[in-house]
Parts: structure tokens; C-alpha cells; sequence
């Protein structure tokens, strides 16, 4: 059992903040878009749903438990909120050999970045990466130049996890903390070089597999990353980091971000403070390179050449800064209650701050899903007893998708008839049954297929 005082209190921490996270955002949540493409997959009986190239089939992975019994909303915020509990222990258990009890504070310093409270209910690669990237970076520090057996076997496991969770920024960061770990020699970069291979072959296995080849994959991906770009932001690059910087207030671009603004730079001040005091201790002088390098880079890709504007993408570089974040506050401040008051109050402040922006941002997007889940049940009504379907929208296509078992059509603005939509000629050729929706997601009834607003066509079944 958990002998340290100091993995016991961070073990009551991480279940006391699932238990704030589950009455905050409840268990009642429809699927999102990403998550209903990942669940298409895991379901035989529903067709796939635009599971593009650039996605992660570490999410199928980590998805698989509960797709093998139920994916009802409830099943999967439940099993999800269970698996980052799991995830928020993983990845500051191995900081308590370097800050003792104070490393329980990690995962409260962490969630003072809003989109790691927001993201801990769903399914998608961005935080369960920055978790297990930084349970890697404590795994790689504490068990020294040369682990024994049983830590190197679990080193090489986490970081092939974390690869296939997130093939991009996993790999450049653990390439970083490669290089950097194998100045001091030992078997240590070995295990961190095994786990990125590992990952890569799994990566490029689902390539042959899936999509025809590695070469192929990344054309589609291509395409896709630039389809994104015109639908998502049509700016020119030296404006995405403006655009990024906009968006930092909530999940939608917004025109005061400038407290998330504040606090965010506030965090990089803070830990440029503790990489300085980290680097001067030889203990940890690595710790404080891998933490500020990984950010860095990660951080400047994400502004420079990320296209969709989500700023997700930014906690792995958040992730690396905590133990900077945690090093720079004196240690006088923990071992002494006049200091220990002060420091929790702001902390709590901070905390109530990205609450209020996680929550407002989670009754944005649960009405949204709410509203197409309602429509994904109404043509699931629909299409009940028919032989074959397809549907088309705007918005919701994979929930649609998922809840009809209809294939999913491209969605296209400009055409002005079904017939005219991608891949509908098709379909009418082969006499199936062709429901489709547009943008508002109206109520569901049998319209003329030059009608705005939702229709439905049919045709004969053979």
C-alpha cells in the first residue's frame, strides 16, 4: 500500500478534485464530436465516422473498456472521470521524491489553467498526453542514470503510451528528454528511445493498416491540416498567434481574454523564477532544462503553425512548467502556517477563476451537444428499419453518424440540392435511403429536397 505520507495525500487530492470536477460538469454529458468519431470505431455496428489521419488511435485504446460494455453518456463521463483520476496520480507520484508533500499542490497548480479542468471529462489525447509526458519527465529524474529493471520496463511503457496518445509533441519531447538524460550516460535515454520507437511503429503500423501506407497517411493528413486551416481560422500565418491569444478566455474566440491572458503569463514569470532556482542545484539543473526546453518548443509551434484555434493544445507545455511553477515558491512558505495561508488562499482564488471558465464553457458546449443530441435521436427514429441511409450536416455529422448507424456524407455549403452534395449521387444510384440535415439542426420532416432548412429524401428501397 501507499507507505509515503506524501503519495497519500496526493492520492486524497487527486479523488477529492474528481469528486469537485463531477458535481461541477455532472455525468450526463452527450458525445462529442471527437468522442463520437472514436466510439464509431470501437462499435462495429456503427460506420465509421471521419476518423481522419491526424487522430490518435491511442484514444481507441484508452477508449476500448467502456465501448466493450455501454456508451451511454453517464458510462462514459463515469469511466472517464475514473482514468484521469488515475492519470492526475500517474504524473505527480514521482515528484514527491523531489518536493515531498508539496507535490500534492501539482495537480491544483495545473488546474489553475482552465481547459486541464474543462478536458478532464472528455475523450480526447491533449491532456491525458501532458499527464503521462509529465509522469514520464518524474519517472525519467527520480530513477536516476541507470533504473532498476522494473522502473526502465515501466519508463519504456509510458512513454510508448504517451507516443501513441500523441505522436506529435510526445515524440518531440521525449526526443528532448532523450537527449538531454544521455549527457549523464547510463541506460536511463534507452528506456525514454524504446518507448518513442515503439510508438512510432504502432503510428505507423495504422498507417499500412488503415490508411494504405505511411506516405499516403501523412498526404491525407496534409490535406486535412489544410482544409482545417481555411475552415477553422483563414489567416495568414503571422497571425495565428494573435488569433491563438484571442481564444485563451474560453473554448470560443472571445474579445476579452485578458485575465487568462494575465494569469497565464503570470504562470511563465513564475516559472521562469523556478527554472532559475532548479538550475542551480545540480540535482536537478536537468529537470529545469527538459521543463523549460519541452515548453518552449511546444509552445512556439503551437502559435506559429497550429491552425485551429484551440487552446488545449497548450497544456503539455503548461504540464512541463508545474515543477518549475512548484520550485518557485520558498520552501519557508509550506513549512510555515503564515505562509501556508496566503500562498492556498491565492491558489483557491485562481482555482475559482478557471472553474468559472471551464463551467461557462461546459454549459456552452453541453447545449450545443444537448441540441444535437436531441436531433441525433430524432433520426434515429427516422431510420429505424431502414435498409441503408447516409446523413450530412454542418455540425454533429459523427454524432449523427453514431446515434443512426447512417454512413456520413461530406457536408457541403454551397450546394443548393441533395443532389448536388458529395457523394449523394452515389447513393441515389444504389436506391439507398438518403437523409441529410443542414446547419440549424431543425426538427426532422419530410421536405422538398430544394426547401431550406432540414429535409429528409427518399427514395425507393430495392
Amino acid at each position: 500500500m501507499l507507505r509515503d505520507p506524501a503519495l497519500r495525500v496526493l492520492l486524497a487530492v487527486c479523488l477529492a478534485l474528481t469528486a469537485v470536477e463531477v458535481g461541477l460538469f455532472g455525468l450526463s454529458r452527450d458525445l462529442s464530436w471527437d468522442e463520437a468519431v472514436y466510439f464509431a470505431e470501437l462499435l462495429p455496428s456503427i460506420p465509421s465516422a471521419g476518423y481522419s489521419p491526424t487522430r490518435s488511435q491511442g484514444m481507441l485504446w484508452m477508449g476500448a473498456p467502456v465501448a466493450a460494455f455501454a456508451h451511454s453518456p453517464f458510462a462514459v463521463r463515469s469511466y472517464l472521470f475514473v482514468v484521469h483520476a488515475a492519470l492526475w496520480f500517474f504524473a505527480f507520484a514521482p515528484w514527491t521524491r523531489v518536493f515531498g508533500t508539496r507535490a500534492a499542490l501539482g495537480p491544483l497548480v495545473f488546474l489553475t489553467v482552465w481547459p486541464a479542468m474543462y478536458y478532464s471529462t472528455l475523450l480526447l489525447p491533449n491532456l491525458a498526453a501532458a499527464l503521462l509526458l509529465l509522469g514520464v519527465l518524474g519517472l525519467a529524474h527520480v530513477g536516476g542514470p541507470s533504473p532498476g529493471r522494473g522502473a526502465w520496463l515501466g519508463l519504456a511503457a509510458a512513454s510508448t503510451a504517451v507516443v501513441v496518445l500523441r505522436p506529435t509533441e510526445a515524440t518531440v519531447a521525449l526526443g528532448l528528454f532523450t537527449l538531454i538524460f544521455a549527457r549523464e550516460g547510463g541506460t536511463r535515454s534507452k528506456a525514454l528511445a524504446l518507448g518513442i520507437a515503439l510508438g512510432v511503429l504502432a503510428w505507423v503500423a495504422e498507417a499500412v493498416l488503415r490508411f494504405d501506407g505511411v506516405g499516403p497517411r501523412l498526404a491525407e493528413a496534409a490535406a486535412h491540416v489544410n482544409q482545417a486551416t481555411l475552415r477553422n481560422s483563414g489567416l495568414w500565418a503571422h497571425l495565428l498567434a494573435y488569433e491563438h491569444t484571442r481564444a485563451f478566455g474560453e473554448p470560443r474566440v472571445t474579445s476579452t481574454p485578458w485575465p487568462t491572458i494575465a494569469l497565464w503569463s503570470a504562470w511563465v514569470v513564475v516559472a521562469a523564477v523556478g527554472a532559475w532556482r532548479m538550475a542551480r542545484d545540480v540535482r536537478t539543473r536537468d529537470l529545469a532544462l527538459a521543463g523549460t526546453l519541452t515548453a518552449a518548443v511546444i509552445a512556439l509551434f503551437f502559435f506559429l503553425r497550429v491552425t485551429l484555434i484551440a487552446p488545449r493544445f497548450l497544456l503539455p507545455a503548461f504540464a512541463m512548467l508545474v515543477p518549475l511553477v512548484l520550485a518557485a515558491i520558498p520552501e519557508v512558505v509550506w513549512t510555515r502556517w503564515s505562509g501556508r495561508i496566503p500562498a492556498l488562499a491565492v491558489l483557491t482564488g485562481l482555482l475559482g477563476f478557471s472553474a468559472s471558465l471551464a463551467v461557462e464553457a461546459h454549459t456552452k458546449a453541453d447545449k450545443e451537444l444537448s441540441d444535437v443530441g436531441d436531433v441525433a435521436r430524432a433520426l434515429a427514429e427516422h431510420t429505424r428499419g431502414l435498409p441503408r441511409c447516409a446523413v450530412a450536416s454542418e455540425f454533429g455529422t459523427p454524432q449523427l453518424v453514431f446515434f443512426s448507424g447512417c454512413e456520413p456524407l461530406d457536408f457541403d455549403k454551397s450546394a443548393q440540392t441533395v443532389e448536388e452534395r458529395p457523394g449523394v449521387p452515389r447513393f441515389l444510384a444504389t436506391r439507398t435511403e438518403v437523409l441529410a440535415t443542414t446547419p440549424n439542426l431543425a426538427e426532422f420532416s419530410p421536405l422538398d429536397a430544394d426547401t431550406p432548412g432540414t429535409w429528409i429524401l427518399r427514395t425507393d428501397a430495392p
